[in-house]
């Protein structure tokens, strides 16, 4: 009840983890809480949806020439939602956990000036989270996609995203987490909802041919896609490019280094793509023979629940993979591997097995799709009445 008048729908706030809604729009909302925006505009049930950016600096939208505005209406999905822009001078957040905690307690501050009490907040960001929630005095649902203290590009911040993590997991927001490993370890003993990661349905409903405009198609090739960087085994990469079944292997996304791409582009057979629009990446994932995942084990590759395996099962390829608690249990088109010495054979084993049936893989999209997989939190941020979202484990 907001000024004796009972509400009909909900009034959502949404922060992305650290990237600006510009940035949503121009990967073409791939990832889990872009397509969380998404699903909440599409419900219906809101009554307004803001979404604010991480901490941006007036000092960089002048040097740039950016518009330096706070606050501008946006349509997306053909709804209009409000965007904000909160701005302070410094660029990054600082690394010491007083000022970070100051910074996003005054974050929360000027949020707070937009909030009436039944407003519900979902972020992605653990800083927001753990000292901007309790600013706000609303229920709050933490979306942990990645447990980011163990994240090699934040590693200057990891003691206070580790001090972040423990306050949520202490209680200021209600956790929803992409693997059970990452929802233990952030709530070991108590009420954590697990929602794996889901495919965009519109993307990979129909198959599709070879995109020519990247060349003659490479033959029998293997495929690992999404972000090119530290978490990938290169010793293990040349297992698989060594594999005599296999004419090519083709990395696809975006190359977080200079160096990697280099040691990527020495390797025999191993094409580097860059980063491709979605529609291109389906393309080049459905005509692959395999899908690989030869991931390090490490503290943010044992809490993923890696997008590009759920890619690979929407394309109908087999997948083989590093063993992760998160793909244990995703049938027998996905093959683990608990070491180097087992991904001969199980690439043997996934090429001989060839694509699943067009029925196999409608099937499996429909499992998959990104409505399915984020309806009980879509549901639970968007009742008028709070409800719970999980039960204690």
């Amino acid at each position: 009840m907001v000024d004796g008048v009972t509400r009909d729908r909900t009034r959502v706030l949404l922060t992305f983890a650290f990237e600006t809604l510009d940035d949503v729009r121009r990967r073409e909302f791939c990832r889990p809480p872009d397509q969380l925006l998404l699903q909440v505009i599409a419900d219906g049930r809101t009554e307004s949806v803001t979404v604010a950016d991480p901490w941006r600096s007036r000092i960089a939208d002048v040097a740039r020439g950016r518009w330096s505005r706070t606050e501008r209406r946006v349509v997306i999905g053909g709804s209009p939602l409000t965007h904000v822009r909160p701005l302070r001078l410094r660029r990054t957040d600082p690394t010491d956990l007083a000022s970070v905690r100051d910074q996003y307690q005054r974050y929360g501050r000027l949020l707070r000036r937009r909030c009436t009490p039944q407003d519900v907040l979902v972020t992605a960001n653990p800083f927001v989270a753990a000292w901007a929630a309790p600013m706000l005095g609303i229920r709050c649902f933490y979306y942990a996609r990645d447990d980011w203290a163990g994240h090699t590009f934040f590693r200057r911040w990891w003691p206070v995203l580790d001090a972040a993590q423990g306050e949520v997991g202490a209680g200021t927001a209600e956790i929803v987490a992409v693997s059970e490993t990452l929802g233990h370890r952030l709530r070991p003993d108590g009420p954590v909802t697990v929602l794996p990661n889901g495919v965009a349905g519109h993307v990979w409903r129909k198959r599709l041919g070879w995109p020519t405009r990247l060349g003659p198609h490479p033959g029998v090739y293997a495929l690992y896609s999404g972000s090119i960087g530290p978490r990938l085994d290169t010793e293990l990469l040349a297992r698989v490019v060594g594999h005599p079944a296999l004419d090519a292997v083709l990395i696809a996304g975006p190359v977080e280094s200079p160096a990697l791409r280099t040691k990527l582009a020495a390797l025999p057979r191993v094409r580097v793509l860059g980063d491709l629009d979605q529609a291109t990446l389906a393309a080049v994932t459905f005509n692959a023979a395999v899908g690989v995942v030869p991931h390090v084990v490490n503290r943010q590759t044992t809490a993923s629940s890696p997008l590009k395996v759920f890619e690979y099962l929407a394309a109908g390829l087999p997948v083989v993979t590093t063993d992760l608690q998160s793909v244990e249990d995703l049938g027998e088109r996905v093959q683990p591997c608990g070491g180097p010495a087992e991904w001969v054979s199980a690439l043997h084993r996934a090429i001989d097995a060839g694509a699943a049936s067009e029925a196999e893989r409608s099937e499996t999209l429909a499992e998959l799709d990104w409505t399915k997989r984020l309806r009980p939190l879509v549901d639970a941020v968007v009742q008028p009445v709070p409800r719970p979202l999980s039960e204690p484990r």
